[in-house]
């Protein structure tokens, strides 16, 4: 008996060709087939055969059918046949497969998932020629001078003719930041300086306006320092002007707290008549002068001198 035949009938004798039996698509062939009489008569001792089949032919084992032997093929575990990928499958592959960006070499940005973006603080470059506030505060400070809010200090000494006063006041904007006097004796003349006030509270450069009176003994010139502007006025007079002084002062300090600063050269040598000092009021500073000349010991003097001041803000 042919071994591996599957029959339970130990008196079968098999005696055929073993006949490959092939999966369809599978490309494997299963080496299983029975030895059955060609004329499909299956020999016993006792002689019995069944009809249908021609001995010597070739068949399949009875327990196993056509569906069952496809059955049992299908339980084998058979690799399946690699697949031709198709010519455009690898370059669909490259063009899908995920970009990764490179980690930035970063401080303090350590586990950042990629492809996020990550802050981190840049120092803004400063501007050349920028301009920076003087003052650090929430609101710009902008200086300016109010020429429309004006005050006159008292007239010294007595009041003059309406008709003979002389006005020597700075342009729209700007302050007194210093004088040019003639004198000798007794005051002649006097010219002002004048400065422009800058938004961010500097003086420009000083410019000398226009004199008025006269030129005996000699001219003296006295500025200011750097952002101050004269706020008083010391006056010795009587019926001419003997003395005079100019006193400066910062402008934040005076807006703020009355603050003086230096005090110029005193001009006129005489001690006659009476001491006066005269103040601009708070939160103004002088903006020029108004006077009156004349002849007195047949040269001309300044006679009667008050000073003119205007209010100065920071807003």
């Amino acid at each position: 008996m042919a071994a591996g035949c599957g029959l339970q009938n130990p008196d079968v004798r098999v005696s055929a060709d073993v006949a490959p039996m092939t999966r369809p698509d599978a490309g494997l062939e299963l080496d299983v087939a029975l030895d059955v009489p060609a004329d499909g008569t299956i020999a016993t001792d006792e002689g019995d055969s069944d009809a249908g089949f021609d001995a010597g032919e070739d068949v399949l084992s009875d327990d196993v059918g056509p569906d069952a032997a496809e059955a049992d093929a299908v339980d084998l575990d058979v690799p399946d046949a690699p697949e031709d990928a198709a010519p455009d499958a690898a370059m669909d592959d490259v063009v899908d497969a995920a970009t990764v960006d490179a980690p930035m070499d970063i401080p303090d940005a350590a586990d950042a998932p990629v492809d996020v973006p990550v802050d981190v603080p840049v120092d803004a470059p400063r501007e050349v020629g920028a301009d920076v506030p003087a003052v650090d505060v929430g609101t710009p400070i902008r200086w300016n001078v109010a020429d429309g809010d004006t005050h006159t200090t008292p007239w010294r000494e007595g009041s003059p003719p309406g008709d003979s006063i002389r006005t020597l006041y700075c342009p729209a904007g700007q302050l007194l930041v210093g004088l040019t006097t003639w004198s000798g004796f007794y005051v002649s003349g006097l010219a002002p300086w004048c400065a422009r006030l800058d938004a961010d509270g500097t003086l420009g450069m000083a410019v000398r306006g226009a004199r008025q009176g006269g030129t005996a003994g000699g001219d003296e010139t006295d500025l200011c320092p750097a952002r101050q502007a004269i706020v008083r006025f010391t006056i010795n007079s009587g019926g001419v002007l003997d003395r005079l002084q100019a006193t400066c002062a910062p402008i934040a300090g005076w807006l703020a707290r009355r603050e003086l600063g230096a005090a110029l050269r005193s001009h006129g040598d005489s001690t006659g008549g009476s001491r006066h000092q005269d103040d601009c009021n708070a939160g103004y500073m002088a903006h020029g002068f108004e006077l009156r000349t004349g002849d007195y010991l047949l040269i001309q003097r300044v006679l009667n001198l008050r000073l003119r001041c205007a209010r100065v803000s920071d807003h």
